[in-house]
């Protein structure tokens, strides 16, 4: 019995992996665009991640890290320049985005 396998190299699989997007993740991007559609005027735009979650129709805890990054990785893939600010402890505000051209 002949049988062939093709085992695939660690760089094979991260490349594999980098197309893979889950729904939630999906959203987000879809999400983003949209507002990006809106709102970009060529400027640094700021985005709270509650209206990136609402426009995804999602709540922010049924999204997980691996899905707001990888959101961040495809917009950063076609010239995007995200920052992102989040409160300390001692500090009152939402989190955000800010959405830029890269230099």
């Amino acid at each position: 019995m002949n049988r062939d396998i093709k085992v695939p190299s660690p760089q094979e699989i991260e490349q594999s992996n980098e197309h893979f997007m889950s729904e939630n993740a999906y959203k987000l991007l879809i999400a983003v665009i949209a507002i990006l559609r809106e709102k970009y005027v060529g400027k640094p735009l700021s985005v709270d991640l509650k209206d990136i979650s609402a426009k995804a129709n999602l709540s922010r805890m049924t999204a997980d890290h691996d899905d707001w990054e990888k959101m961040e990785h495809e917009l950063r893939k076609v010239g995007w320049a995200i920052g992102y600010e989040s409160p300390d402890r001692d500090e009152n505000f939402d989190s955000y985005y800010k959405f830029g051209q890269k230099k």
